[in-house]
């Protein structure tokens, strides 16, 4: 049996580097520490057995990080020892253990875990329509945003001049709007998806500068809820409005260094929409499930 603790370590980073220092100290007989940003990835139930099981082949206890996103990553603490599990979760003391995950572990299964990044280049948008119609049977909400300073007229590269049209004219109109509020940079509108077409259209521009897709939410969500944090919050991120709106499931987009660096993430709250959502990609475009 091996206890297991994975840590998202963005959102606790300070006091977790205080307590692994701590039992470090005291416990650094046989061990293993790795602090390297994507330093792994676990796309599948076999790469995380692997990375356990290699480990605990050696050492009596190991702390190793995996991907997850541009902006975030995680921390995993594994073991086949009770005591020395024990002594570990005594140095995180005043840890939120919210954002932690424990289990035992083969018990724990990869499709148990509700959030994956992935590579959806040239698709975006795609599945997340999809997995709504197939469990859902409705249509989900597309946040948009609008950037009061940008004009959103596409460069045409054949007549080098820009184009005389706003791009997203069209295929925002196909769409259903169900309420709109302002921010001091520009303008929210949340819309169902009642036309395909016009959402993948919208969601082809996720590479560009004038890209105006936020997030696609479950259409069970509470938009109530995601309007008032949303207007608490002068810049409202993935987890944010995961955490904080809680929605059955919430797709979207992270950057790096530019507009075109980003993959897809998705969450939801029963891991069963998550595991849908896997099905459709071919093995090699994950990133992580965690």
């Amino acid at each position: 049996m091996a206890y297991i603790i994975n840590i998202e370590i963005s959102q606790v980073q300070e006091l977790y580097k205080k307590s692994l220092s701590a039992f470090k100290n005291n416990y650094l007989s046989n061990s293993y520490y790795d602090d390297y940003l994507s330093r792994y990835n676990l796309n599948s139930e076999e790469d995380f057995k692997r990375i356990v099981v290699s480990f605990l082949d050696k050492y009596k206890w190991a702390v190793f990080t995996y991907f997850t996103t541009y902006h975030t990553k995680y921390i995993t603490f594994v073991t086949n020892e009770k005591e020395i599990f024990d002594r570990y979760l005594k140095c995180m003391g005043d840890i939120d253990k919210s954002y932690f995950n424990i289990y035992p572990y083969p018990d724990s299964k990869i499709k148990n875990l509700r959030t994956i990044s992935f590579d959806d280049m040239d698709k975006e948008g795609e599945f997340a329509f999809r997995l709504s119609k197939e469990l859902d049977k409705k249509n989900p909400y597309l946040i948009c945003y609008f950037e009061s300073n940008i004009e959103y007229y596409r460069y045409d590269y054949e007549t080098d001049e820009c184009e005389d049209f706003i791009w997203y004219e069209d295929d925002i109109r196909a769409l259903k709007e169900e309420r709109r509020w302002f921010d001091k940079y520009g303008e929210y509108i949340i819309y169902e998806v009642t036309n395909e077409y016009a959402f993948l259209k919208i969601w082809e521009m996720a590479s560009h500068d004038l890209s105006i897709t936020q997030f696609v939410l479950s259409c069970y969500t509470n938009l109530d809820a995601v309007e008032e944090i949303m207007k608490k919050n002068d810049y409202t991120n993935f987890e944010i409005l995961k955490e904080k709106a809680s929605p059955p499931w919430i797709y979207g987009q992270i950057y790096g260094g530019g507009s075109d660096e980003h993959h897809a993430i998705f969450y939801a709250k029963d891991a069963k929409y998550t595991h849908k959502l896997s099905s459709y990609l071919e093995k090699d475009s994950w990133f992580s499930r965690y």
